[in-house]
C-alpha cells in the first residue's frame, strides 16, 4: 500500500487530473451523463479519470483503462483533433469496408 501512495503522489496524471476534474465536474452538472479524461497513448485512449452519471447510459471505461482509439467517444475526438493523416486505416477499413 506504501508503494502505491507513493507512486500516486509522483504521478504526472495526478496534476492533469487535478486541473482537469473542475472542467469535468462543471461540464457533468451540465450534461448528467460520463464524463470521462482520456489521453492519446499510441493507437489508445489511456482514461485518467471518470466520472460518472446514474442512470446514463452503459460505460465501459475504468480508470487506468485502454480502449483503441477508434473505439470510444474520447478516442474519436482525440483522432479528431490529433495530427492531420492520424486516422488508423486498419480499423477505418474494418469499420466501413474498403475503398
Amino acid at each position: 500500500m506504501r508503494m502505491w501512495e507513493l507512486a500516486t503522489r509522483a504521478s504526472p496524471t495526478l496534476s492533469l487530473r487535478n486541473a482537469a476534474m473542475p472542467f469535468m465536474e462543471g461540464v457533468h452538472d451540465v450534461v448528467g451523463h460520463h464524463v470521462q479524461l482520456g489521453v492519446l497513448d499510441g493507437d489508445e485512449a489511456l482514461f485518467l479519470e471518470r466520472l460518472t452519471a446514474p442512470g446514463a447510459i452503459v460505460n465501459y471505461t475504468r480508470i487506468a483503462g485502454r480502449l483503441p482509439l477508434h473505439a470510444s467517444s474520447s478516442g474519436l475526438v482525440l483522432l479528431a483533433h490529433g495530427p492531420a493523416g492520424r486516422a488508423l486505416p486498419s480499423q477505418l477499413e474494418e469499420l466501413h469496408g474498403p475503398g
